[in-house]
């Protein structure tokens, strides 16, 4: 059963339904509910999440829907409803979703009082079967408090309903809705692993449930820009949101101030996330040909003279592999001008203008020689930051051109002068100061490639999945692959396999197989190069698994730095890094693969000896013991005789008897047979409901087309994947199992509460009942309900006691 918080949706007296004025309300009529007698003139949702369904032509009513499907009806006054309006002001539209904290509209209580109307207000709910409204809280309340529930009854058609559409498209739905509707972001897109949102006002997005969808691995905040972790099935969400929101929607954006961190990081991932795709493919195609003139398939061609005399074969190879990565800074350039919303094809041409090498080839003129520095005017031909900067600066010249020029000539001369001013001011002054930079940049990068003894190599290594948290890998790794030769090319890699390690041990070890899924189903794309499903999933949360893979990264790092591993060519990701070391032979080639191997043993190693998925109640209580012990000492509540005294008897009595951690374990093994048979059946349920929605999309098709063989042969299939077999099964199993498992949770819930209440009793004999109180008695909670939620059957207190040390007495956070 699904539970719905109600918020109050204005400050007042609660009561309830039935004592309304109106018999059609308080007799229920219209549903259960409860009515407000304002004290405020501001009324908000009673939902955490909801746009507003329906408005009367009077505006004294309206329909609001949660975005988890119940809605409910706001009457404001009792037949105000001849005021034909005058005392409302709304501040919403319909179908604009709107959170708790948002204002949806001002109403005149002064104006209908005037009129000897009644002021209450009234909340209905469906008169539904499936829904249940508890009322918690009476009497008086301030605006967005909690004051009851609203309990949904999961019915057979809400399944049937899951199989009218793919699960991607469900995700897509839910998570727009999360993220505060279109109205909350100003574009999206996504890479390899991450749907990406710009999004408008942090305050409007629902992280916790976002998290809690199925499909979502984790979420990651880079500025503005909410980043979706899903893993290799984003490209199917991405293209389901298309669908729902076409290109040409309209997206009303609210000015939100961004300070400038924010800024700089929404552009360097919207600039450079993009062309990823291009890099890997041109990776994977470079290495490739040095795998080719390895072999003597085709030439090695350098200049123009062996191009000129090539094979076809031999030629074609060097186009496809040398364009990505060779060009890239034109797709660079193309990338920032679509992010800061030019013209992209102006912006293609800036590019090709200034890296096309058919231009200069290889030619410089030099501009300045002051010894030790050189200005040359060139191509920038294989450069990145020129390019960058050169796209930025035409979208902001070309909105200068058009600010002053006429529009009659617009057409004519804007995007001439637009592109002078830009190939002048690159060319001339901030190309060659801009290639200095560059030039600085990759300077450092070779110097920690050169530190001696492997230990450049290892801190890259270690500090690589670090560097994907921030985002800053992509412009990093770029440098490296500008700057071939390098050690620090195959450390990347090492990084990668790390976190691999680390989630095989955590799969391996974990009795909650919920987990055990989420590690499996994420090895495949670490495999290939990929760790944002394994770092967001499961070792950044659990944070101790995600150090110890980046040491194991980081000792393979050490001993193939001091084996002198060195990667000659751009190539792939995971073990297609191997692509790298062709051209260095064997023994290139045999050290990644040692260094791989290290990497993902020594995490495994360093996971198992550092790691603990779940520490034993009594083990966690102590520890809250001594954090009350030094809150006792820090505040002067009692002296050190008594201290000592209370330590040694909290010690003894606050814990888990020997029978009863026994019996604690027995209910371990039925929570964790339990979540076995779940994710079988969820997994199963999951690719029988993408097939019967594939079947029902053809099943359409026939429909339409009167094919009736066919339709009927789909049927079938259809009617064949609902009666599986293995499903039935294991449903049989869990109902077999069912009751034995709820004893077991009754069991649990009566050993939790007796020691809580115990505690409970014995602090009340210390302390008088205020806010520190109740914090440590929810460490104490944490402490005892470790079992259930690790098993995600209930969730973590998070006001809780800390003390800080760096600060004298009552202060605490």
């Amino acid at each position: 059963m699904e539970k719905i918080e109600i918020y109050a949706p204005i400050s007042g007296v609660i009561k309830s339904i039935t004592e309304c004025e109106d018999e059609t309300f308080s007799s229920k009529i219209l549903g259960d509910g409860f009515l407000v007698e304002p004290s405020s003139n501001e009324v908000h949702s009673i939902f955490d999440e909801s746009s507003i369904e329906m408005l009367f032509e009077t505006k004294h009513a309206f329909f609001i829907k949660s975005i988890y499907g119940p809605k409910a009806l706001i009457h404001i006054g009792i037949d105000t409803v001849k005021l034909n309006g005058q005392p409302f002001e709304y501040f919403k539209e319909i179908n604009n979703i709107s959170n708790v904290n948002e204002l949806i509209l001002k109403v005149d209580y002064d104006l209908i009082a005037k009129n000897k109307l009644s002021k209450q207000t009234m909340i209905c709910f469906d008169n539904d079967e499936s829904v249940n409204f508890q009322l918690n809280k009476s009497g008086e309340v301030k605006q967005g408090e909690l004051i009851g529930y609203l309990f949904l009854k999961k019915t057979d058609s809400n399944k049937t309903e899951l199989q009218k559409e793919s699960k991607f498209l469900t995700s897509a739905k839910e998570i727009i809705k999360l993220v505060g509707s279109k109205t909350n972001f100003t574009s999206y897109y996504n890479c390899m692993t991450r749907l990406r949102f710009i999004i408008n006002d942090k305050n409007n997005v629902s992280e916790e449930k976002i998290k809690k969808l199925s499909i979502v691995k984790g979420i990651n905040w880079s500025g503005q820009e909410l980043q979706i972790i899903i893993g290799g099935d984003v490209y199917k969400v991405k293209e389901e949101i298309d669908k729902i929101i076409p290109e040409d929607t309209n997206i009303k954006i609210k000015a939100v101030k961004k300070g400038f961190k924010d800024k700089a990081l929404g552009f360097i991932s919207g600039v450079i996330v993009p062309t990823i795709p291009i890099i890997l493919a041109a990776g994977i195609l470079m290495a490739i040909k040095s795998l080719l003139i390895q072999f003597n398939v085709i030439d090695d061609i350098k200049n123009y003279d062996q191009m000129r005399n090539a094979k076809l074969f031999s030629a074609f190879i060097y186009i496809i592999s040398e364009v990505g990565i060779g060009m890239l800074g034109i797709f660079l350039c193309i990338s920032t001008v679509k992010y800061l919303k030019g013209n992209i094809i102006v912006g293609a041409l800036i590019g090709v203008a200034i890296a096309s090498p058919y231009l200069m080839w290889g030619i410089n003129y030099t501009l300045f020689d002051w010894g030790f520095i050189k200005i040359k005017l060139g191509g920038y031909y294989n450069s990145i930051i020129p390019q960058i900067v050169a796209g930025s600066l035409y979208v902001y010249v070309d909105k200068w051109v058009k600010s002053w020029m006429p529009t009659s000539i617009d057409i004519c001369f804007r995007t001439a002068i637009s592109f002078g001013i830009v190939m002048t001011s690159i060319m001339f002054i901030l190309g060659p100061i801009l290639g200095v930079v560059e030039g600085l940049v990759g300077v450092a990068v070779k110097w920690l490639g050169d530190i001696p003894y492997g230990i450049g190599t290892m801190l890259f290594a270690l500090l690589w999945q670090p560097l994907v948290l921030t985002g800053v890998h992509v412009p990093i790794i770029m440098a490296v692959i500008q700057n071939l030769p390098s050690p620090l090319y195959a450390a990347s890699v090492f990084g990668v396999f790390g976190q691999l390690g680390a989630v095989i041990c955590i799969g391996n070890w974990t009795n909650n197989f919920k987990t055990k899924e989420i590690a499996y189903s994420a090895i495949p794309s670490a495999i290939v190069g990929i760790t944002e499903p394994i770092i967001y999933g499961i070792t950044l949360p659990k944070f101790t698994p995600f150090i110890a893979g980046s040491l194991g990264a980081g000792l393979a790092g050490l001993i193939t730095g001091l084996l002198n591993i060195n990667a000659s060519v751009a190539g792939g990701m995971g073990l297609l890094g191997v692509t790298r070391f062709i051209p260095g032979g064997a023994y290139q080639i045999g050290i990644f693969f040692l260094g791989s191997f290290i990497s993902i043993f020594a995490s495994y190693v360093f996971t198992f000896l550092m790691y603990k998925e779940r520490h034993n109640e009594n083990f966690l209580i102590l520890k809250t013991n001594k954090t009350l012990v030094k809150f006792i000492k820090i505040n002067n509540i009692l002296s050190e005789k008594e201290i000592d005294k209370l330590l040694n008897n909290i010690n003894q009595n606050f814990k888990f008897s020997k029978q009863e951690k026994l019996e604690i374990k027995r209910i371990e093994k039925m929570l964790s047979l339990n979540s076995k048979i779940e994710s079988k059946i969820i997994n199963l349920l999951d690719k029988q409901n993408e097939m019967i929605v594939k079947f029902e999309m053809q099943k359409n098709k026939y429909h339409i087309n009167q094919n009736l063989d066919k339709l009927n042969i789909v049927e079938e299939k259809i009617n064949k994947l609902k009666n599986n077999n293995k499903i039935l099964k294991l449903e049989n199993k869990k109902n077999e199992f069912l009751k034995n498992y709820k004893e077991a949770l009754k069991s649990l819930e009566f050993l939790q509460n007796n020691l809580l209440s115990k505690i409970e009793r014995e602090l009340k004999k210390i302390f008088t009942i205020n806010n520190n109180t109740n914090k440590i008695m929810n460490n104490y909670y944490n402490s005892i309900h470790s079992l259930d939620i690790h098993f995600e059957l209930n969730e973590r207190k998070e006001d809780l006691l800390y003390i800080n040390r760096k600060r004298n007495k009552n202060e605490v956070s």
